[in-house]
């Protein structure tokens, strides 16, 4: 095939810049890798430590009994003024019950329809009443949100003040936060159990257990004694980052799950595909620029 000696010089050209780019770009592929891995452990980390600190504030400011126990009215006037001082709490409750210090129930008081639980049977009460520490737990239900049931000594050792409480404050927190995420974000209690999620899986399939990856990573950071853990796990052919983080008090756990393929760029960042294409773009059309200028200024010495 005949090529023109215009054609060859822009082949030439082409080629003498093309090839260094390729070799430069790719020899840095595996380096912008390293760099966002390290930009996006960072971010995953201040994610879900900044959602684990918001549950653990709502979990203090809304749902904490002492407000009522610890109060001197409550120490004056006793079960009497449990109505009055209910509105200390924020967060939505089914019921709070006084019990005597052998886990009897003596006093029951319910906004709404009074409920069937059996508080003296709870392993949260009878925990609180044996190790005369608070205790808590999360139960599921198919058609309702998750309920917390927490129980609390008294300061007099008298017994015991206890609760169930609504926590679908802290689930629709855990899905409004989890919008912007580039995977899945989550918040699990003690036994692994998710208590709510991003993708509103667990609305679906309520109390179910979190993947083994994530279980494995929280093992791996309560072995720590960290407040947060970063790991890398494979599962199936697929490589994710799972960073997770203690929501301080309780033994509820954040989590974020993010597939290393869909990896954030850092800010200003350039996706390598757009690199390659846009720089192999711009050499073809210097080239082809260069033959047209060199063409110009022959021809132009040719004809002097």
């Amino acid at each position: 095939m005949y090529l023109s000696k215009e054609t060859k010089f822009t082949l030439c050209v082409i080629l003498l810049f093309l090839l260094p780019f390729l070799f430069i770009i790719f020899q840095f592929r595996g380096s912008i890798r390293v760099m966002q891995k390290l930009y996006t452990t960072g971010y995953l980390e201040m994610r879900t430590q900044t959602a684990a600190r918001l549950v653990s504030d709502l979990i203090v400011t809304n749902y904490n009994l002492s407000d009522i126990s610890n109060s001197p009215e409550f120490r004056k006037k006793g079960f009497r003024v449990l109505p009055e001082l209910s509105g200390k709490i924020p967060a939505p409750f089914y019921e709070i019950v006084l019990l005597d210090s052998k886990g009897n129930e003596k006093y029951r008081y319910s906004p709404g329809r009074r409920t069937e639980y059996n508080y003296s049977n709870s392993d949260t009460v009878k925990n609180a009443v044996e190790n005369g520490m608070a205790a808590g737990s999360v139960e599921y239900d198919r058609y309702m949100p998750p309920v917390l049931v927490e129980a609390e000594p008294l300061s007099d050792h008298s017994g015991v003040i206890a609760g169930r409480f609504s926590l679908a404050y802290i689930c629709e927190i855990v899905r409004r936060v989890g919008r912007n995420s580039y995977g899945s974000m989550g918040l699990v209690d003690a036994g692994g159990q998710v208590i709510a999620d991003s993708l509103g899986i667990s609305h679906m399939r309520p109390g179910m257990k979190a993947p083994e990856e994530i279980l494995g990573t929280l093992e791996s950071a309560r072995q720590s004694g960290t407040g947060s853990f970063i790991s890398e796990v494979r599962s199936g052919k697929r490589d994710y980052l799972i960073a997770v983080a203690n929501a301080e008090g309780t033994d509820w756990w954040f989590y974020e799950v993010l597939d290393t393929g869909f990896m954030p760029l850092p800010a200003g960042g350039t996706p390598f595909n757009y690199t390659l294409i846009s720089g192999t773009i711009l050499i073809i059309v210097f080239g082809f620029a260069s033959g047209l200028l060199a063409k110009r200024f022959f021809a132009d010495r040719t004809a002097g």
